[in-house]
């Protein structure tokens, strides 16, 4: 039966009795299953509880609001309403009753869908809406108590009548029924609104005697701060007074302590009482101070004695220093003197030299005679001005003696920094003489051989000019080519050079020769360019025709690599199936075998060492202008030849592994060998009863060693275990 509506999840509605089935989760599946009885409300929804406890808990299903957050909103299973344990839990704040799925079990867990909660009958369960009415106010159980005497009655009536009277007996049961539930809710509600205005009432009255009480106390506590902080100002001002009277006495003189101390005595009887928790601080500052006043003024006489003996110690090292001083100023200013005199002796011997003009005229020998006298005048200069710059270096600090406080200005000092000037000043006239005389002897050598070549060609010309015109005709030009730069110039050419360099019938004349010398020059490498290109035009043709043969050659190695591909593969054939064959194979056969693939990669080693000794012939006796080109077409033997290496590289390591692992299985054959002819031996020996002397001379045949043949003729005629492995 649903009184009110529902909200959109499918609710169990407005029901006495309820039942809980599924529920997947090991531990919460037990405690939840079972029948429900409703037991009253929370947060204005029904409340159901468990028929039977749980390891002596209660089963509750309730509804809570929202007044503890979003995230605790919705209906829950628990051992007591509001609890903090929970078994399962349902989101849902719309539906008015227990939804009847959509169950998180755990709570915090995914949603079971086995887990639903279902309305049931009366008739269902052991208990009828007695146990529920019992739940209800008192007024519901006072209704309901006399209608419990007319159901037992009409029940015993019920028994004999025909079964339609039965049906309609039931009906009015079950009309009568829903008729106490609603006058049960009803009342139900009626209570929980007065028991709500109760509540909120006396809340109402407890707030307002909590925020009486509050401003109460913040009143108090609010004048227990004021009248704190007014006492702690008072104490503070106190302790700034006499503080400030203690900071003058740490620093008081000798002659006004005495006056600081009693103004701190009277300032102490009038404010120390003030301070309150600061009065025994302030009082040991205060006893501290004399105490600190007076080692200040003892250590001040003590830095003053210092002080006075430190005076009288550095006015005795500056005396000295001053003495020192004046000594060294005066033989450094004898060095100075000597400086400028060689210095004045420089610059009168390069006064010849101090303009280009006055080297025009000189000839080279008078140059060079003069430039050495300027040089050894500039060595003894340098010489002179490096011993001032020696001296100045070692004893520069001594001379420039700082001055006293309380003393005269030292002398030295200020002759020192004149003489410094002197030397500044004799250096730039040195260094001007010497760049002076240096760049006018460079350009006077250079006019001097430019008169020299002039004369030269002059003289050259007068040579060539046989009829004497001043001027060189076409046979006179070509006379000169021939005998001056072995060439011999064509007519045209000569015809040429004469029309470019303007010159008429009498020839090229003697102003244009320095001309006609460099148009002979370049007639000369255009004929030798020529030369130089049939030549180059030559050697390329004769590379051309090696280029050829190389090619033959190269093309003849193929065959070699063909033969040498053919030897690799079958050395690989050979090979690499020789690693899945070693387990089935005896440690013989595997040497054996190893033996020939050994004997098929020698074979192929030594071809491809032809090969390379082949491609190595190519290469031979090749000249430079072939040799990069030999290289790239030599360059795909080269990459087989290096494929080859690297595939027979592989297979001698495969081969080794391959010997070594027969090594191994030998060794290992040696000793299952030994072990199984031990075994034999004792075997046969036990069943032959025989004696270590007879088993030996049954090995050896009577020999006096054992034999390869009786060895095996023993242990193939002895007697075996049965089912023993062959030895």
């Amino acid at each position: 039966l649903a009184l009110p509506a529902q909200a959109a999840e499918e609710c169990v509605g407005q029901v006495a009795h309820i039942s809980v089935q599924g529920c997947t989760h090991s531990t919460v599946g037990g405690i939840v299953r079972g029948n429900f009885t409703a037991a009253g409300q929370n947060h204005g929804k029904p409340t159901y509880k468990k028929d039977q406890q749980v390891n002596g808990l209660d089963v509750m299903l309730y509804y809570w609001d929202e007044r503890d957050g979003p995230n605790f909103t919705g209906w829950w299973f628990g051992p007591k309403v509001g609890g903090d344990q929970v078994w399962a839990y349902h989101p849902s704040s719309a539906a008015g009753t227990p939804p009847t799925t959509g169950w998180k079990v755990p709570y915090d867990g995914p949603v079971d869908t086995s887990f639903v909660i279902s309305a049931i009958q009366p008739g269902q369960q052991q208990q009828q809406y007695g146990g529920y009415a019992q739940q209800q106010p008192q007024p519901q159980q006072a209704f309901q108590q006399p209608q419990q005497g007319f159901q037992q009655q009409m029940f015993g009536q019920q028994m004999a009548q025909p079964y339609q009277q039965q049906q309609d007996y039931a009906r009015q049961q079950q009309q009568l029924q829903q008729q106490q539930m609603r006058a049960a809710h009803e009342q139900q509600q009626q209570l929980r609104k007065q028991q709500e205005q109760q509540e909120a009432m006396r809340k109402a009255q407890i707030q307002k005697m909590q925020m009486e009480e509050m401003n109460r106390k913040r009143m108090e506590e609010q004048k227990r701060l004021a009248e704190q902080k007014q006492r702690e100002f008072a104490e503070s001002r106190a302790a700034q007074v006499i503080r400030a009277v203690v900071a003058r006495v740490k620093v008081a003189k000798e002659e006004t302590l005495p006056q600081l101390q009693k103004e701190l005595f009277e300032i102490m009887q009038k404010e120390l009482v003030k301070c309150g928790t600061q009065m025994g601080k302030v009082k040991e500052e205060c006893e501290k101070c004399v105490e600190i006043a007076k080692q200040n003024i003892e250590n001040l006489k003590q830095a003053k004695l210092k002080e006075e003996q430190r005076k009288v110690e550095m006015a005795k090292v500056h005396k000295e220093a001053v003495e020192k001083a004046d000594k060294l100023v005066l033989e450094f200013s004898e060095k100075v003197e000597a400086a400028e005199a060689a210095v004045k002796n420089l610059e009168e011997k390069a006064e010849p030299f101090t303009s280009v003009e006055g080297v025009i005229d000189m000839t080279e020998d008078k140059i060079e005679a003069t430039a050495a006298v300027i040089e050894e005048a500039a060595a003894d200069a340098n010489a002179k001005a490096k011993v001032c710059t020696d001296f100045i270096k070692e004893h520069g600090g001594a001379m420039k003696v700082p001055d006293l406080p309380g003393q005269p200005p030292v002398e030295a000092k200020k002759t020192y920094l004149k003489l410094m000037d002197q030397v500044t000043a004799y250096t730039k006239s040195k260094d001007q003489a010497c760049v002076k005389s240096t760049l006018a002897k460079s350009k006077g050598l250079k006019r001097a051989k430019a008169q020299q070549v002039i004369a030269a060609q002059t003289s050259k010309f007068a040579k060539y000019d046989a009829n004497k015109d001043g001027a060189l005709n076409s046979k006179e030009i070509v006379n000169y080519a021939k005998k001056e730069f072995n060439f011999t110039i064509p007519d045209a050419k000569v015809a040429e050079i004469i029309k470019a360099l303007g010159g008429g019938a009498k020839g090229v004349a003697k102003e244009d020769f320095q001309k006609l010398k460099v148009q002979i020059g370049i007639a000369r490498e255009k004929a030798k360019d020529a030369d130089r290109r049939q030549a180059r035009e030559k050697k390329e043709k004769e590379l051309d025709a090696k280029k050829a043969a190389l090619k033959e050659k190269i093309s003849a190695l193929d065959g070699a690599v063909e033969a040498t591909e053919e030897k690799v593969k079958k050395v690989e054939e050979e090979v690499q199936p020789l690693q899945g064959k070693a387990s089935t194979m005896k440690s013989g056969e595997l040497l054996s075998t190893a033996e020939e693939a050994e004997a098929l990669l020698k074979t192929a080693q030594e071809g491809l060492a032809e090969l390379k000794k082949s491609v190595s012939a190519v290469r031979e006796g090749v000249e430079v202008e072939l040799s990069g080109w030999l290289i790239g077409e030599c360059k795909p033997v080269d990459n087989k030849s290096r494929n080859f290496d690297q595939r027979i590289g592989r297979m001698h390591k495969q081969v080794n592994r391959f010997k070594n692992d027969a090594k191994t299985k030998e060794k290992s054959e040696l000793a299952t060998c030994e072990r199984l002819s031990v075994a034999n031996m004792k075997h046969h020996q036990k069943a032959k009863s025989l004696s270590p002397d007879e088993v030996y001379e049954a090995l050896s045949k009577g020999g006096e060693s054992v034999s390869k043949d009786n060895f095996v003729a023993f242990f193939t005629s002895c007697e075996k275990e049965e089912g023993a492995a062959e030895t």
